[in-house]
């Protein structure tokens, strides 16, 4: 699937701000009745953002804000500890609360398994090739690379219908693309 250039600002910007935003806030105002409810919403907060980490596009976004997010949620978390307190384990009498908590783990679970495959495709099982890195000045990040077997939100050269289709994709699979995040260290040109 294509984007255009709006589309792909768009969908970046849902899914590494608006969501987290609406979750972090949302995470503070539920109506927690029970210790379990707390946990389930708990679980859905660092289930995204675990699965956003590992498999955003933060070089559009912004390669620091991933730290942003995972500091604000945490901050969240701990801030919503001291709430719990004469909570009881479980709200036997809130059955809206219990499909809710189903639904939220079932979310979660998903995210995490995705979240498993982003992790497991930083790992190959073949010979490893040491290179050199031909970029020394300046900070440089990763953006697409890794094992695209496992997942492709981590590396989309190894199975993309667009690839496939020209047949490029068994040559583009080790394929990796380093982004420029500070010229902070590069040599000044006089």
């Amino acid at each position: 699937m294509r984007f255009t250039r709006v589309q792909a600002i768009i969908l970046v910007a849902v899914l590494h701000v608006f969501l987290p935003v609406v979750l972090v806030t949302w995470y503070f105002i539920a109506p927690y009745r029970s210790m379990i409810d707390w946990a389930s919403t708990t679980l859905v907060l660092a289930s995204y953002v675990l699965f956003i980490y590992l498999t955003g596009t933060w070089a559009f976004a912004s390669y620091y804000l991933r730290y942003a997010l995972l500091l604000v949620s945490a901050t969240a978390v701990l801030r919503t500890l001291p709430q719990l307190t004469g909570y009881l384990l479980v709200d036997r009498f809130a059955e809206s609360f219990w499909i809710r908590d189903g639904l939220l783990t079932a979310a979660s679970v998903g995210l995490l398994t995705v979240s498993v495959n982003a992790l497991r495709a930083r790992f190959f099982e073949q010979q490893k090739v040491s290179l050199s890195f031909p970029l020394n000045h300046g900070v440089f990040s990763v953006f697409e690379g890794g094992n695209g077997r496992r997942s492709s939100l981590i590396n989309y050269h190894y199975s993309s219908a667009v690839h496939s289709r020209s047949g490029v994709n068994n040559s583009m699979k080790y394929a990796v693309d380093v982004t420029m995040l500070s010229r902070r260290h590069l040599p000044s040109t006089a």
